[in-house]
């Protein structure tokens, strides 16, 4: 329940990549442009695997001098002929999302300390933070966040309507979110007294 109106719940079934890449892409594009403009030259950025970060990939490898680091098997490619450096984590690849994930990638992960990461979720529906469809997906995204100087949560306002099984961090974790005005008004105003939201229009 929101406090002035009923809010639909939905549980997430976890969709592929290409099913979640076609959705609210309108959406994605605008809140891939905000984010972008917070990366700073030379910076090293860290992109979980998703459908909002792969957009955000598309931005950064226009420019040059970055490094990326991504457990992503979608984004690599996408700076084959850039002038920044693409980090692969590598480990066991999800076909459903994409994703790499498990010991290997964590390990990989562990080495580096980034200046910004960008987080996915599959939703957060009254949760006290944002959580994953997918158990080692949100391990993955647990430990990205704690080796960035500052994370940044980017989904579309459907993810405030939707359920799903795993937390990966606390609101108090995250720097911001990044999200657009389809998200609901009053769980925007809750959201407010725990973490800074950027609303794109």
């Amino acid at each position: 329940r929101g406090r002035n109106k009923f809010i639909r719940r939905q549980d997430a079934q976890e969709l592929t990549l290409d099913a979640r890449s076609a959705r609210h892409l309108d959406a994605k594009r605008r809140i891939a442009r905000e984010a972008a403009q917070l990366v700073p030259t030379g910076a090293m950025v860290i992109l979980d695997s998703g459908s909002t970060t792969c957009e955000i990939a598309k931005l950064l490898a226009q420019r040059e001098g970055l490094t990326i680091i991504t457990n992503s098997a979608i984004i690599p490619p996408l700076f084959r002929n850039s002038g920044n450096t693409l980090i692969s984590l590598g480990g066991e690849m999800r076909s459903m999302s994409m994703a790499c994930v498990g010991m290997v990638t964590l390990n990989a992960l562990r080495l580096f300390r980034a200046d910004i990461a960008f987080i996915g979720a599959s939703g957060f529906h009254q949760r006290s933070g944002p959580s994953s469809a997918n158990y080692a997906e949100a391990e993955v995204k647990r430990v990205m966040i704690e080796h960035a100087k500052q994370a940044v949560l980017v989904c579309d306002g459907s993810k405030f309507t939707t359920d799903c099984a795993v937390q990966f961090c606390a609101w108090s974790d995250l720097a911001q979110i990044i999200t657009d005005v389809s998200a609901p008004e009053d769980q925007l105003r809750e959201l407010e007294n725990r973490v800074k939201i950027r609303v794109v229009q």
